[in-house]
C-alpha cells in the first residue's frame, strides 16, 4: 500500500467509526437514497507535491518529497426544520473530532511525518423548505506528509 492510500484508508476508517451514521462511503458516485437519514462521504481529492533536484537523485541521495493530500468530506443529515441546524452542527462536530482525535489516524500520519488541517468548510442552505429538512456540509481537508519513494511498493 502506498503512503497516499494508507493515509486515505486511515481517514476513511476514522470517519466510519463515528457512531450513529447510517452510511459511510468513499468516492460515492451515485445519489444517496432518500431513506438515508445520515451519511458521510469521503472523496480522495488530489495530491500535490514537490520534486527533488536531478543532481540529488543521480548522486545517490534518498529523495524525500513533501506532499499534500486534499480530500473532501461531505456530511448529510435529515431532521425537522426546527432541529436541522443543530443536527447538522452535531454531525460536523463528530467529523471534526474524527479528523483530529482518532488515534489510529494520528498514528498513520505520524508514520509519514504528516499532519492534518482544514482549508475550509461550506454549509449549503437548501433552496426550498422540505419535510423532512436536510442539512449538509463539505469540509476541504489538507494532509501534508513526507513521501519516501524508496519505501513504496514497486510496480
Amino acid at each position: 500500500m502506498t503512503a497516499r492510500e494508507e493515509i486515505i484508508s486511515a481517514l476513511f476508517a476514522a470517519l466510519c467509526r463515528i457512531e450513529g451514521i447510517e452510511l459511510c462511503e468513499r468516492n460515492r458516485t451515485h445519489k444517496i437514497d432518500d431513506d438515508t437519514a445520515s451519511a458521510i462521504v469521503l472523496y480522495d481529492g488530489d495530491l500535490y507535491g514537490d520534486t527533488d533536484r536531478k543532481d540529488a537523485v543521480v548522486g545517490g541521495r534518498n529523495p524525500l518529497f513533501p506532499m499534500t493530500l486534499t480530500p473532501q468530506v461531505w456530511g448529510y443529515v435529515e431532521g425537522s426544520s426546527e432541529t436541522i441546524g443543530t443536527q447538522t452542527n452535531a454531525l460536523f462536530d463528530k467529523v471534526m473530532g474524527a479528523l483530529f482525535r482518532d488515534r489510529d489516524l494520528m498514528q498513520i500520519l505520524a508514520l509519514h511525518d504528516g499532519g492534518i488541517g482544514i482549508d475550509g468548510a461550506v454549509f449549503p442552505t437548501p433552496a426550498k423548505a422540505t419535510s423532512p429538512a436536510a442539512g449538509a456540509f463539505m469540509i476541504d481537508v489538507s494532509i501534508p506528509f513526507v513521501f519516501d519513494p524508496t519505501s513504496q511498493p514497486t510496480i
